[in-house]
C-alpha cells in the first residue's frame, strides 16, 4: 500500500509508552514511500531489533533490559509481544540508575546456534553522570523454530563488562599503531563530558563484520578526524567504527572481573556528512545500512547535519559510504532496521524500529536518487 502524502499516526494515552516501525521503501532510481506503519506495546523506547525468520524480531529497548518478541507486521495497533525475556537477574547491575541502555544488537553463528550479542551505550547520562551499568556486552541464546505460542525464546548466555575500559586503553596505549590517543576516547570519557557532544563517549551501532565473525562497534559520539589525529574540535567531522574481533566468546562468556579481554582489529573513519551512527546493520554479505544522525538532536526543520540520513555501505574499510536522499522529518527518530536478507537493491523493503519516545514516529514520502550529497 502506497501512500502518497504525508500523515500522522498519534500516539495512544494512557501509561505506557508505544513504539512505531515503518517500512520504508529504498528506491535508489525513483522514490521512497512508506508502505505500511504498525505500533507496538512497550514501556519505553525501542533501539534495536534483530530479525529472526522475516516474521518476527527482537526488540530491546534503552531503559528496560527485557527483551521481546514481536510480530513484524501485526494486525492490531499497539500490538503487544508474544514473548519476553528478563535479562536484568543476569547482568550484575546496581540498584541505582540499574539501565543499561541498550541500543544495538548483531546477531551471530556460535557453537551451532544463533548468539544475539546485546551491546550498552557505554556512555554518561545525559546530564554527565557515570553510569557504569551501561558498560555492558551480553549475549542470549536463540531457541525455537518459528513455530508455537512463543516461537522463539531466549537463553541467558554471558556478559563482559570493560568493554568501555578496553577501548580507553586500546586507543591510549596505542595499539591501532596510529599514535597514542589518536582519538582522543579516554578525553571522550572523562567525567562531565555529555554523551551527546561531538567529543563525548556513546555507541549505538553493533553489527557483524563481513567474515561472520568480528563484529563493528559504530560511535554515535565521538567523531573524529578523518585524516590525522584529533587535535582540535573543528577536526571532528567523521564517524569512528572499530572491529571487534572476539565479540561471541565476550558475550557468551563469564568474565566477571578483569579488562583486557577484547580484542580489537583495524579501525575506520567514514565520512556520514559531520553525523555520527544511530544504526549498523547488514543482513547479506557486503550489504550494510547505516542510519546516520547527530550527535545531538535534530533541528525542526531537520536541516544538514542536524538531520538524520541513510547510507549504504559495503562494509570493507577501504570504501567510503554512500548516502542516499531519503530524509526524516523531525520527530523521526529510527534507532535500528530490520533488512531482507537480499541485495539492498533499489526495490529493497527496510523496516525500522523509531526511539519515538513522547511522539509516535510520523510517516513520510519522499524521493530518493541513486546518490546523494551528504
Amino acid at each position: 500500500m502506497h501512500r502518497s502524502s504525508l500523515f500522522r499516526i498519534s500516539r495512544p494515552g494512557g501509561a505506557r509508552a508505544w513504539f512505531s516501525a515503518a517500512l520504508v521503501l529504498l528506491h535508489f532510481q525513483t522514490s521512497a514511500q512508506v508502505l505500511e506503519e504498525w505500533t507496538y506495546q512497550s514501556p519505553s523506547e525501542s533501539s534495536a531489533a534483530v530479525r529472526m525468520d522475516g516474521k518476527y524480531m527482537f526488540v530491546a529497548e534503552n531503559e528496560h533490559e527485557v527483551l521481546r518478541l514481536f510480530e513484524q507486521r501485526p494486525r492490531a495497533r499497539c500490538a503487544p509481544p508474544v514473548y519476553s525475556f528478563d535479562a536484568r537477574p543476569f547482568l550484575n547491575l546496581s540498584s541505582a540508575n540499574p539501565e543499561v541502555d541498550i541500543e544495538a544488537a548483531a546477531a551471530i553463528q556460535h557453537q551451532g546456534t544463533k548468539l544475539i550479542c546485546w551491546l550498552g551505550s557505554h556512555g554518561h547520562s545525559r546530564n554527565n553522570q557515570s553510569r557504569p551499568n551501561r558498560s555492558r556486552l551480553f549475549g542470549t541464546r536463540v531457541l525455537g523454530d518459528g513455530t508455537g505460542a512463543a516461537p522463539f525464546t531466549l537463553a541467558y548466555a554471558g556478559r563482559y563488562e570493560h568493554l568501555r575500559d578496553d577501548l580507553l586503553a586500546w586507543d591510549r596505549d596505542n595499539r591501532h599503531g596510529k599514535g597514542s590517543n589518536y582519538f582522543q576516547l579516554s578525553a571522550s570519557a572523562a567525567p562531565d563530558v555529555s554523551p551527546e557532544a561531538v567529543d563525548g563517549f556513546n555507541i549505538e551501532g553493533f553489527c557483524v563484520a563481513p567474515d561472520g565473525t568480528a563484529a563493528y562497534i559504530a560511535f554515535r559520539a565521538p567523531l573524529v578526524n578523518g585524516s590525522g589525529p584529533t587535535t582540535a574540535w573543528h577536526q571532528r567531522t567523521n564517524a569512528l567504527i572499530v572491529s571487534l574481533l572476539n565479540p561471541a566468546e565476550l558475550a557468551a562468556g563469564n568474565f566477571t572481573s578483569g579488562r583486557g579481554r577484547a580484542k580489537f582489529g583495524v579501525p575506520v573513519t567514514l565520512n556520514l556528512g559531520r553525523r555520527g551512527i544511530r544504526s549498523l546493520d547488514s543482513s547479506f554479505p557486503n550489504q550494510y545500512l547505516i542510519v546516520a544522525g547527530p550527535v545531538n538532536e535534530t533541528s525542526n526543520p531537520p536541516r544538514a547535519p542536524l538531520d538524520f540520513r541513510l547510507f549504504t555501505w559495503t562494509g570493507d574499510f577501504t570504501n567510503q559510504p554512500v548516502a542516499r536522499v531519503t530524509r526524516f522529518p523531525h520527530g523521526y527518530e529510527p534507532e535500528g532496521a530490520v533488512l531482507p536478507p537480499s541485495l539492498l537493491s533499489e526495490d529493497a523493503v527496510v523496516q525500522f524500529v523509531s526511539d519515538d519516545s513522547t511522539t509516535c514516529w510520523n510517516s513520510f514520502t519522499t524521493r530518493v536518487g541513486a546518490a546523494g550529497q551528504r
